[in-house]
Parts: structure tokens; sequence; C-alpha cells
């Protein structure tokens, strides 16, 4: 199991991805969420980190054991290395290494 007590939400990009098919639209957040709420942030932390309970299907490196191939893990080093790209690299995440 993922121990995750350490870890706090200070920011959330709040996007709506409509359905395509019925014609509706992506709605892109226009600023980034402060989570100023300790209860907020708990639940949010517990809710978003559920899915990694077992480490076994979470393994985010490549056969040669590198980070650097994989995006996900680009994605999340760029937003951790400034905190300030959490929106551009939300909505722009196919090029993550741009936006350094």
């Amino acid at each position: 199991m993922i121990d995750y007590e350490a870890s706090k939400i200070d920011q959330l990009a709040i996007h709506r991805v409509g359905n395509q098919t019925n014609d509706e639209e992506l709605n892109l957040s226009k600023t980034v969420v402060d989570l100023l709420d300790e209860y907020l942030d708990g639940l949010l932390t517990k809710y978003f980190f559920k899915p990694f309970s077992i480490p076994e299907f979470y393994n985010f490196t490549f056969s040669d054991g590198s980070f650097d191939l994989n995006p996900i893990y680009n994605y999340a080093k760029s937003i951790f290395e400034n905190q300030n790209l959490l929106k551009l690299q939300s909505i722009y995440s196919k090029w993550p290494l741009i936006l350094k």
C-alpha cells in the first residue's frame, strides 16, 4: 500500500470534458483552485490515492528502469519544479518539456 499521509494537495486545476458525441464542450478552468481547507485536502487526498492501493499495477518505469521516457513522470516533474505550471500542464500535457 502507498503511504500518502505526508502528501498535501495545494492546488487543483478543474476541467470538464464533455461528451463529443452529444456535442458537449471542453470547459477549461480559468484559474487553479487553492485548497486552504485541511479537511477538504484530506478527503481529496484519500479520493485521489485510493485507486493506487495495489502498487504492482502502478509501475511507471519503462523496461530499462528509466523514468525519463515516461510522459506522466515528465508532466509531474515539471509541475513539482514550478508549481505555476499546474494550469498550463493540465491543458497542454502533450508538450511537458516545452513549458519548463
